[in-house]
């Protein structure tokens, strides 16, 4: 606690008025209450805008991939913010089965295919689908704000003091295909778990 209060990081278990959280039902408003924090302090808000969004399945191969036993398709994202247009591409494998299977949604460091970068037939043999596409096709690692998705919510580049950066960036593009991976029929809707490592393990 002293080492808390020494960093002046929250109490957990402590509202912001100063209450002690009591139960179930008063950790859900403290959780609120936390989640609020993170994005003032820590992950910054994206500015309120209205979007549309729309993704097409570019092309399909069922018959080889993993020997027959998987399909991979590549689609486009479109999606318009404020009237303007941005559109990025990403892979996902699924194994065949007839019932809806789970889903890791994953961004990577890679441009490769992900046969090529991640053990997708490994992870499909064991009864899972993989979704994955390169992070900066979102929007480039640095502090250009202008560039792909960060410009149509920064058209000049400028952000305020609690404004989202390039994680929240990343992240609401996530969001995104993770909207669309829910209408696919062969994916569990129920079960899409959003992983990454280092920043991306952030944007997760």
């Amino acid at each position: 606690m002293k080492e808390l209060e020494k960093r002046n990081l929250p109490d957990v278990l402590r509202m912001n008025d100063g209450s002690c959280v009591q139960g179930a039902a008063q950790w859900s408003m403290r959780r609120k209450e936390i989640m609020e924090i993170l994005k003032t302090e820590l992950f910054g808000t994206l500015p309120r805008c209205e979007y549309t969004w729309q993704c097409e399945v570019e092309r399909e191969e069922n018959h080889y991939y993993h020997g027959g036993k998987s399909l991979i398709r590549i689609a486009r994202m479109d999606v318009t913010i404020n009237e303007k247009f941005f559109s990025w591409k990403f892979h996902y494998s699924l194994p065949k089965s007839e019932k809806p299977v789970p889903v890791f949604l994953m961004p990577t460091f890679t441009k490769l295919l992900p046969v090529d970068s991640i053990p997708t037939e490994e992870i499909c043999d064991n009864g899972f689908g993989i979704t994955n596409f390169d992070y900066q096709s979102i929007s480039t690692d640095d502090g250009d704000f202008t560039n792909a998705l960060s410009g149509l919510f920064y058209p000049d580049g400028a952000r305020e003091t609690h404004d989202g950066g390039k994680i929240t960036v990343w992240a609401w593009a996530v969001m995104r295909m993770m909207d669309y991976l829910t209408t696919v029929p062969e994916i569990d809707k129920d079960r899409i778990y959003i992983v990454g490592h280092s920043r991306l393990g952030k944007t997760a």
